[in-house]
């Protein structure tokens, strides 16, 4: 049994569980509704978020069963009175951990490698994700694969975002192909992806650009989007990554999604998009204590779009606060919002700032100097 006020936590923490092959029961945080499903416990383990404990003060030592208290706070006052109650009080990040040595088991979700670790011929997997809406998260990810498929590279785009934001900067039409056929297609194959037999070329499209290779898995409508599990999410980005691509990117939507969590635990690489916005710096704020409970092995880095001369959060602030790497800084520029409405994201004059700023963030994830432009 799981129940959180906070809904990204919950989110967060009922993945870690699932990933531990056991999925939680999702309680209500209302009183009388939390204070019933815990009298009702014959056994197991209840994972309860301490605002939520003086609700169910009455009846906590009528619970038959375990139950683990979670608290945001590494050094929480009210943690040792818990303790001293004989609560289990457990910081949100290391509740999955905890859950695993208490209860003997261990983790089914595969982590992602670092470049040392990772198997010759594997492609890194870039996830970029933003907790704030209008960042740019999708256009940054459309010029970065544009960017590398034009540096003659095999570049996979993967939209794991409803509404398939990707499709309609590329003004693909996917109606037999994209995720709504590759969802419908997991749900008729009984082994899925996990023995290779489903062939992910007939679900993606190829763009034509002028050097490599650029080929979209776009999204689909937001209620297909959420059939897509997230252990589905994990095989097909490990699949795409160990085929021939050089680098698989994937672009996520804002909530916490099951397939977005997913995503983020297998990244290699994690790009947050931020632009100079208070209410997207808070977010991001929020959004590391979902990254402490996933607690992803992938490079965190941070890139500031839409930088202009207005007043606002500034990229060294807020990377100060984040205490992140700053990858890139991205300027406001109109010439993006004209080629993603042309669909030609690639089309980028190499002399613009945004190109130039594409070049750098590009160099900085591989880590390599500034490499030259083609043409």
């Amino acid at each position: 049994m799981l129940a959180h006020r906070n809904p990204t936590v919950l989110n967060a923490l009922a993945f870690e569980l699932r990933a531990l092959g056991v999925p939680p029961e999702i309680l209500s945080g209302e009183p009388h509704s939390l204070r019933a499903a815990l009298l009702a416990m014959s056994g197991g383990v209840a994972v309860l978020d301490i605002d939520l404990v003086p609700a169910a003060t009455a009846v906590l030592r009528q619970v038959k069963g375990r139950l683990v208290v979670v608290t945001a706070l590494p050094q929480d006052p009210r943690a040792a009175k818990l303790t001293q109650l004989g609560l289990e009080v457990v910081p949100a990040a290391q509740v999955a951990q905890h859950l695993a040595q208490a209860l003997g088991l261990q983790a089914a979700l595969p982590r992602a490698q670092d470049e040392a670790a990772r198997p010759e011929g594997r492609a890194p997997i870039i996830v970029l994700h933003s907790p704030k809406g209008g960042a740019g998260t999708s256009t940054v990810a459309a010029h970065l694969a544009s960017y590398w498929a034009n540096q003659g590279q095999q570049v996979a785009l993967v939209d794991l975002a409803p509404y398939g934001a990707q499709a309609v900067i590329f003004k693909v039409q996917q109606r037999s192909m994209g995720m709504e056929a590759l969802i419908a297609a997991l749900e008729t194959t009984p082994a899925g992806m996990t023995d290779g037999s489903l062939d992910l070329a007939r679900y993606r499209a190829s763009m034509a650009v002028k050097f490599g290779r650029l080929d979209l898995l776009g999204g689909a409508r937001p209620r297909i989007m959420d059939r897509l599990k997230a252990d589905q999410v994990g095989q097909l980005l490990e699949r795409l990554a160990e085929s021939s691509y050089d680098r698989v990117i994937v672009d996520t939507s804002t909530e916490p999604a099951p397939r977005n969590l997913a995503a983020l635990a297998a990244a290699d690489q994690i790009l947050l998009v931020g632009d100079p916005d208070f209410v997207c710096g808070w977010n991001m704020v929020h959004l590391q204590e979902l990254l402490g409970i996933l607690q992803p092995t992938g490079q965190t880095l941070l890139v500031f779009n839409r930088v202009g001369s207005a007043l606002g959060l500034t990229a060294d602030a807020l990377a100060g606060r984040l205490q992140l790497p700053l990858a890139g800084i991205l300027p406001e520029d109109p010439q993006v919002t004209q080629l993603g409405n042309q669909g030609a994201p690639w089309e980028l004059p190499p002399r613009s700032a945004f190109a130039g700023a594409i070049v750098q963030l590009a160099a900085a994830l591989v880590g390599e100097g500034e490499p030259a432009l083609n043409g």
